[in-house]
């Protein structure tokens, strides 16, 4: 009978911590990466200046934060999570 089965997880450890590091150090690295690419292309393609890109990106990301807080707002307005199943 595994511990799942018997009705009890084992705790969260140092090797799930470990698995979450990696896992968002390698998401953070691919955000890094596609970034500087579009910073690169912008700039030598379209000839952007880097000031210009800087703030677009700043824009985005200032966007991101603000929609995904009104999102989570909304869905949690949306859902009943006290309901007992």
């Amino acid at each position: 009978m595994s511990r799942m089965e018997s009705g009890k997880a084992r705790p969260f450890g140092m090797r799930d911590k470990l698995g979450y590091l990696f896992g968002d150090f390698g998401n953070d690295f691919f955000f890094l990466l596609v970034s500087a690419f579009l910073m690169v292309y912008y700039t030598d393609v379209f000839h952007i200046s880097a000031s210009t890109v800087g703030v677009l990106f700043f824009v985005a990301r200032l966007w991101d934060a603000v929609q995904h807080s009104e999102h989570s707002l909304r869905i949690d307005g949306i859902c009943n999570y006290s309901r007992s199943s």
